[in-house]
């Protein structure tokens, strides 16, 4: 199992299970591609023909604890767990993407499962 599937797989159930936030997500990101690095794994999301990059390292464990709500956004940032880079307007983007993918997220079905398989994962390379 890899991020990227893992995310694939959300952005799919998002599309099929809550369309508008789908598209939210999309009209919020526009022409910018997002390049993280998770742990050791290299994802590239393109929503749309980009213009503009946005990078993001963290690991699968920071991730799980932000779900979990043992770790706030700002805290894993301070404490150099998770790190973003981009312009101001990127990052207000980005922001924005998120929070309509969590409220989309929350209305799926299938994003339990998805979540499960995160957890499994962090459990998987990082034994916790």
């Amino acid at each position: 199992m890899t991020i990227a599937a893992l995310l694939d797989d959300a952005f799919t159930c998002l599309a099929t299970e809550h369309a508008a936030a789908h598209a939210h997500v999309r009209d919020s990101l526009g022409a910018r591609r997002i390049l993280a690095r998770v742990d050791h794994e290299d994802i590239s999301i393109e929503l749309a023909e980009s213009t503009t990059t946005v990078r993001v390292r963290t690991n699968v464990a920071t991730l799980c604890d932000v779900l979990n709500g043992d770790l706030e956004v700002i805290d894993a940032v301070l404490a150099d767990r998770l790190e973003v880079i981009g312009s101001a307007d990127d990052l207000v983007a980005l922001g924005e993407a998120m929070i309509w993918f969590v409220e989309g997220a929350m209305r799926c079905v299938s994003i339990p499962g998805l979540i499960e398989r995160l957890f499994a994962l962090r459990k998987e390379l990082h034994g916790e």
